[in-house]
């Protein structure tokens, strides 16, 4: 070790040039054989082991984040340690301080020694929520950008931003597409399919529209419906149905409980909503009083129909009594 009592002054010493120049030189040459005492060539330094297996080997105990094995900068302030447990290494900056990778500037690659980007990743990045501000599209033209989702050469889905009539869709729409005869599911966390847009709209191969929700959850299709039992139902169906009674107070105000013959009854107009032409409107009898001494003879159907209102007729012959009727009726139209 160098020899430090040289370099003492004594309190009663008084200190001249010429001690002064030679405490300077004493100072130097501690400087050198410090120096030379901290150079190592061609060995290496272990701490925590004896065989040292690189230029500077530190062996500490396994840890998790908040090991000591080696801490960069004062532990009262942000600080960096690095260590390792049994089953992985790690690198944790610390007292509640952010880990900042090229503050400066310059590529970040994982599996990679030349990225091409701020943070290149070559394999398959899985996380909980990833927030970006923008996709950066892997391909681009005057027609359209293109975003892939997935493997290249495996079975991939990706979304397209129409910016003219040359491709699927409109100006300024987007699409969806999915290779590898797979399906597209739009599902929410709920299982509701949520679509936020002004329409959703479905295109074959030949860009041809095929179905599509507008903006007011209306549904529209060029092909037609298809149902469980085959069929196919091309043009949209409303449907609107209710119950009605033939008349309101007892047996004795019934207009077809008296008389004989022909009789007939109209009840008050009935309001229908959502028809652009007049329905096919079908009438069943619910409830009948009859007298029990004659035999039953009655019908109700629809008159006077329009595509916002309807009458039912409710008829009887020779010498039957109704005392009562209900029926239930459904108008089925466009």
């Amino acid at each position: 070790m160098p020899n430090y009592d040289a370099l003492k002054i004594s309190p009663s010493e008084i200190l001249t040039p010429e001690k002064w120049n030679g405490l300077v030189e004493k100072v130097e040459e501690r400087d050198q054989e410090i120096l030379s005492a901290l150079t190592i060539q061609d060995a290496n330094v272990g701490i925590g082991t004896q065989s040292p297996n690189a230029k500077l080997h530190l062996v500490g105990e396994n840890s998790d984040a908040n090991g000591n094995t080696l801490v960069i900068g004062p532990t009262n302030q942000s600080n960096l340690r690095l260590g390792v447990d049994r089953e992985y290494s790690w690198i944790q900056s610390h007292y509640s301080k952010p880990l900042s990778i090229n503050p400066k500037g310059n590529n970040v690659g994982i599996g990679t020694t030349n990225p091409k980007y701020a943070l290149e990743v070559v394999d398959t990045i899985k996380s909980k929520n990833i927030r970006c501000n923008y996709l950066i599209p892997e391909f681009t033209s005057d027609n359209y950008d293109f975003i892939r989702l997935g493997e290249e050469n495996k079975h991939f889905a990706g979304l397209m931003l129409n910016k003219t009539t040359q491709t699927y869709g409109t100006p300024n729409s987007l699409s969806i597409f999915t290779y590898g005869n797979r399906d597209i599911n739009l599902v929410s966390g709920s299982g509701v399919t949520n679509v936020y847009s002004r329409a959703l709209v479905f295109h074959d191969h030949g860009r041809r529209e095929r179905f599509r929700v507008d903006q007011n959850g209306l549904v529209h299709s060029q092909a037609g419906f298809r149902f469980p039992d085959g069929t196919i139902q091309r043009n949209a169906v409303h449907i609107q149905s209710g119950s009605m009674v033939m008349h309101t107070g007892g047996w004795q105000a019934s207009p077809l409980g008296r008389g004989t013959g022909s009789r007939s009854h109209h009840s008050a107009y009935i309001g229908l909503s959502g028809f652009s032409a007049t329905p096919h409107i079908l009438v069943a009898v619910e409830t009948l009083d009859v007298d029990k001494d004659q035999n039953y003879r009655f019908s109700a159907s629809a008159v006077n129909a329009s595509k916002s209102r309807f009458r039912v007729r409710f008829s009887t012959w020779s010498d039957t009594k109704i005392y009562g009727c209900r029926v239930r009726w459904i108008a089925i139209g466009r």
